[in-house]
């Protein structure tokens, strides 16, 4: 049995949760049935685990009120330091494939126990509410992320690009953000192992100006994409200008680096293409309700949305 957890707020995570819907903005109405969840928090060490309590916690009650959630904490750093937070247990990851190995091994450790195909696993790292500050946690609107997770959606803040892409044989233009997002277990077991589907040497060059070598494992368009973001590529037409906040010339100093970072990146993308392959959409919390008033929400319902975002896509890029 868990005990319950009393937060600095006076917040309570230990009370099975039943709730009963009368009706769905997403479909037909559907009982919620969330007896138990678990969150994997990753980590290269303990110095940001202000985050659980500040802000997953909170984030936690007010989407599940009352249910009762298991944290597994993985430290990729290896140092696994207890953690007081009660129902909260730390263990070591590896780091091979960053916070992708560590949930592998969170979902590991939880493995001898049983596991209800209505649990909800919450997946997030220790970036979530540094990296992309904290506004977008008030998009997870409790009722829409209720009422997805149990037809069976992930839910979370979605990337996408202009054109689509394939890798490993897998096509899609939109990809969950892997900083946080949240899935029962039916549909996480079925995109299980969560690991790098490919003998890496077959992906990655040893030279040149591209992280890539050129086959058909990844498109043309996904090679650019990649290398523009991490390395300073040339632009891809239509795609953003954006770069990521560290990335550099490539260099024989450097390969290595961005080489582990386009890995955890084709990992984080091929996690979405093998839920879209498994017919499991994403609930992009980027069209709540909640944001700006609704405006992104009756957007996606007239099917404007995606036209209006590649028109800004498009003059961002020049």
């Amino acid at each position: 049995m868990t005990a319950s957890l009393k937060t600095s707020d006076n917040s309570i995570i230990g009370i099975t949760y039943f709730v009963l819907k009368k009706e769905s903005i997403i479909g037909n109405p559907v009982i919620c049935a969330m007896n138990q969840a678990h969150v994997l928090y990753l980590e290269f060490g303990p110095q940001h685990r202000w985050q659980i309590e500040k802000h997953l916690i909170p984030l936690l009650n007010r989407l599940f009120p009352g249910a009762k959630f298991q944290i597994t904490i993985i430290d990729n750093s290896g140092e696994a330091a207890p953690c007081d937070l009660p129902n909260t247990a730390v263990i070591a990851g590896d780091n091979s494939t960053r916070e992708f190995s560590g949930w592998q091994k969170g979902i590991d450790f939880l493995s001898d126990k049983a596991i209800d195909d209505n649990t909800i696993f919450c997946l997030c790292n220790d970036t979530f509410a540094r990296h992309y500050g904290t506004k977008f946690l008030d998009w997870f609107d409790q009722k829409e992320v209720q009422e997805a997770l149990n037809r069976g959606l992930a839910v979370g803040h979605v990337d996408h690009t202009r054109e689509e892409f394939e890798l490993f044989g897998w096509k899609t233009r939109k990809w969950i953000r892997t900083n946080i997002f949240f899935l029962r277990y039916a549909e996480l077991k079925k995109i299980l192992p969560i690991v790098f589907p490919i003998d890496e040497k077959e992906i990655f060059a040893d030279e040149g100006d591209s992280l890539f070598k050129e086959n058909r494992l990844l498109s043309p368009n996904l090679r650019a994409y990649l290398d523009h973001w991490l390395v300073m590529g040339p632009e891809v037409p239509g795609e953003s200008k954006e770069r990521w906040y560290m990335s550099a010339r490539l260099s024989n100093e450097n390969r290595e680096i961005y080489v582990m970072k386009a890995k955890s990146l084709l990992i984080e993308f091929s996690i979405s293409a093998r839920l879209l392959k498994e017919g499991i959409e994403i609930f992009d919390i980027r069209r709540s309700r909640s944001r700006a008033g609704g405006l992104y929400y009756f957007a996606s319902k007239l099917g404007i949305l995606d036209h209006l975002q590649n028109l800004r896509r498009s003059f961002l890029s020049g």
